[in-house]
């Protein structure tokens, strides 16, 4: 059967449908397990930052691991082919995508309206870019999983793993780019101007140097030389 979106659906209960269930409950336990591990390591990395959009970035993913639970609780058990436990799971993944969107929405209203920025942490531009490269691909796999086994939990999911990609690259270039201030804040700007007051002193230096060679090599140092060749008068008083 086809979808609309030239995808064809699987039969429900057939072996191919459950084959399909069982690939999308193994991508929900892969993305758990990242999800894990991004929490812990995002929230780790706000804390010694003190990067509050790390910390926001933490906590997003605790809110889209509700998703990949639910996920994972429809396709387990007596649940796998019950039509009444997709719907409990659409509600439920629906829910954790009000719960995920109005959060990102708020997070970037008030970065918009404070002027706050990410602090540098490295762990966080680590952080962020696996999960940008990570997450969509597994995105757009549970949505065309989703379209084929008439799961709109899973498809639902799988949005949620876009947003999520799309929030850890805003995260992420504001991580490198308040980096490369810091850099420049730090290091690269004193530089430029301990060359600039190098560079002055030199030409301040060698102005000084022309300076002194003109009155060596002016009229003083004639009169001076002048005055020493005049005849000094000998003690006898003859003149030298």
């Amino acid at each position: 059967m086809s979808t609309g979106q030239g995808v064809v659906a699987a039969p429900a209960g057939s072996g191919q449908w459950l084959r399909l269930a069982r690939r999308a409950r193994q991508l929900s336990w892969l993305t758990l397990g990242w999800l894990g591990i991004e929490a812990a390591a995002g929230v780790i990395a706000a804390l010694l930052a003190g990067s509050v959009a790390l910390l926001g970035f933490g906590l997003d993913s605790g809110i889209e691991a509700l998703a990949s639970i639910i996920v994972i609780w429809r396709f387990t058990g007596s649940r796998l082919a019950g039509p009444l436990s997709e719907r409990r799971a659409q509600k439920l993944v629906a829910v954790s995508f009000w719960l995920l969107a109005p959060y990102i929405a708020v997070e970037g209203i008030q970065g918009l309206v404070t002027g706050s920025r990410p602090e540098t942490s490295w762990a966080g531009i680590v952080l962020t870019a696996g999960t940008f490269l990570l997450e969509p691909p597994l995105g757009i796999a549970k949505r065309r999983l989703g379209q084929r086994l008439g799961s709109a939990a899973t498809a639902g999911e799988g949005t949620q793993n876009l947003l999520c990609a799309c929030l850890a690259g805003a995260v992420f270039l504001g991580l490198v780019a308040n980096t490369a201030l810091g850099h420049l804040a730090r290091g690269g700007v004193p530089v430029l101007v301990r060359r600039a007051a190098r560079t002055s002193r030199s030409t301040a230096g060698a102005g000084l140097d022309k300076i002194g060679t003109a009155v060596e090599t002016g009229p003083h140092r004639q009169l001076i030389l002048m005055r020493d060749r005049r005849p000094r008068p000998s003690p006898g008083g003859t003149t030298l």
